[in-house]
């Protein structure tokens, strides 16, 4: 990730497959969180593993068949989950 970032690019995607992403994720979380302050920069985090969305996002959307059905600050979906997709998406975590 820090080779990719040199230049400050608009846009990045990551060079990683999804289950690569995910490891390269759960180990580098600090070294994402310390360029997100450092360079104060902006990530979207697509994923289905809410492992890694609970670890890297302050804020979460969840989507059902490409439809917004609950927004809002990451603690607060996890553990009030407002909407049926997202109480059966957060309990099948557990």
């Amino acid at each position: 990730v820090p080779r990719t970032m040199l230049g400050a690019p608009r846009q990045m995607k990551s060079p990683f497959s999804r289950a690569a992403c995910t490891v390269s994720i759960l180990t580098g979380n600090s070294v994402i969180r310390n360029l997100q302050r450092e360079i104060q920069i902006a990530m979207i985090v697509v994923s289905h593993d809410l492992g890694v969305i609970r670890l890297l996002c302050q804020r979460t959307l969840v989507m059902r068949y490409g439809r917004i059905v609950e927004s809002g600050l990451t603690d607060q979906v996890f553990e009030d989950p407002q909407h049926m997709y997202t109480q059966l998406l957060v309990s099948s975590q557990l």
